[in-house]
């Protein structure tokens, strides 16, 4: 297939447009010197090297927003080969033709790849931390990174707890849970940023049109923090419905894959690089909530 775009136009190429964020980009509007091609994994799979090649011949891609992932955090405890395929390969591909097509990329990473165990409580992590996933998800989602920094003009945009109107995330099971009045049970003692997709979509939107001039590693998280519990709590205060939310530690919830107990990122370095944040999780859950209802 050969993708017709303006010669004066840049083009942007945005992988995994069914998921949470690769839905909010394909919404996003850019600027009149941009023009984008969001593909769902039945265009293009990041693991098959042949379609990779074949759609950036044929686009020549001048950004890449790598949206692609295996993000199944208990099932890939047991299917690592597959989570690793996603989340490392894919991105090496990714990488190669990037490089071969003097493409610019913007990966997705997760808070994930921390352990959360510092020694104090008051400092978020910053980009120079040292990382020590927990479980598969995270272990493959690093080595990712760590593929995509291999390439000079690449981006790794960490961010935590992503949510929106699309897909399965827990503001969708919060509601459904408390549509059917059941009173809910969540997890108290981890902490994180809940993050919008919507809010990340924007960023990304902002570094393009700015012609992502500084490239590396940053993190794209909310700028006020949350546990799962007072997450639910603000959802289901939102939603209006009249169920009780208590609380849980971590040890009375056991699930297959570890979680980090407190992954709390300051994005500050984003901010300096390119004057943008993601915002308030509060402000963005009440329009994403809304959309939902």
């Amino acid at each position: 297939m050969i993708y017709l775009a303006d010669s004066n136009q840049k083009k942007i190429l945005v992988t995994g447009s069914s998921g949470q964020l690769g839905t909010e980009l394909a919404n996003t509007e850019f600027s009149g010197n941009f023009t984008m091609l969001a593909l769902d994994r039945s265009r293009l799979d990041i693991t098959n090297k042949s379609q990779i090649k074949r759609v950036f011949e044929d686009y020549r891609p001048d950004f890449i927003v790598n949206a692609a992932a295996y993000t199944a955090v208990d099932k890939a405890e047991i299917e690592p080969d597959k989570a690793r395929l996603v989340n490392h390969l894919g991105i090496e591909n990714l990488v190669s033709a990037s490089h071969n097509h003097d493409a610019k990329l913007i990966h997705i990473s997760t808070d994930y790849v921390f352990d959360g165990l510092r020694d104090t409580t008051d400092r978020w992590y910053q980009e120079s931390d040292i990382t020590n996933p927990m479980n598969v998800y995270g272990q493959t989602k690093l080595a990712g990174e760590q593929a995509a920094l291999q390439l000079n003009d690449s981006i790794v945009l960490r961010t935590s707890w992503v949510y929106s109107p699309y897909g399965s995330n827990f503001v969708h099971t919060m509601l459904r849970l408390a549509s059917e009045g059941k009173d809910l049970k969540v997890v108290a003692d981890q902490l994180g940023c809940p993050t919008s997709a919507v809010d990340i979509a924007n960023v990304i939107n902002k570094i393009i049109e700015t012609g992502m001039d500084e490239s590396g590693l940053f993190h794209c998280a909310s700028t006020t923090d949350a546990s799962w519990w007072d997450f639910a709590k603000q959802i289901v205060d939102l939603s209006g419905f009249d169920v009780d939310v208590a609380k849980l530690t971590t040890d009375e919830y056991p699930l297959p894959a570890k979680r980090p107990a407190d992954t709390r990122m300051s994005s500050k370095k984003l901010d300096e690089a390119y004057g943008i944040d993601c915002g308030l999780w509060q402000d963005s859950l009440k329009a994403t909530i809304k959309n939902i209802l």
